[in-house]
């Protein structure tokens, strides 16, 4: 069980700095990186700050199993606005408020669909049949 734990933390980590590191580059080209499959940087760069909606929603996926889905769509939330804000202080970036609109996006459509899959009282199925 401490191992399972251990492998969501480190894969939640790592996810953190993958979206970290394009965030904080000098130049916002997916392309560039030679690491990341074609299809998937044209993509990115065709499609501007959309790109941002699958990215974090990818973060949250990952960060949910290791943090719940309150915390780790909310460590998701605060990364996007934090590394947008950062992004100020790098040239070649800029801030931009949809970048953080497509995020929380992101964001809140997996962390809803986290939600909704919780076990809730409301949506218990009735085994016998309704109550006299």
């Amino acid at each position: 069980m401490k191992a399972s734990r251990s492998l969501r933390l480190l894969f939640a980590l790592a996810a953190v700095g993958v979206v970290g590191f394009l965030a904080l580059r000098s130049s916002p080209w997916v392309g560039e990186l030679p690491w990341i499959p074609h299809w998937l940087s044209d993509w990115a760069d065709r499609h501007g700050t959309l790109r941002n909606l699958p990215a974090f929603a990818a973060l949250t996926v990952a960060l949910i199993p290791a943090f719940g889905w309150r915390l780790g769509g909310g460590i998701a939330a605060g990364l996007s606005v934090a590394l947008e804000l950062a992004q100020v202080f790098i040239a070649g970036r800029t801030f931009d408020w949809a970048d953080i609109g497509w995020s929380l996006a992101g964001v809140a459509a997996v962390s809803a669909v986290a939600w909704y899959r919780q076990p809730h009282p409301s949506r218990r199925l009735v085994q016998n049949g309704p109550e006299p």
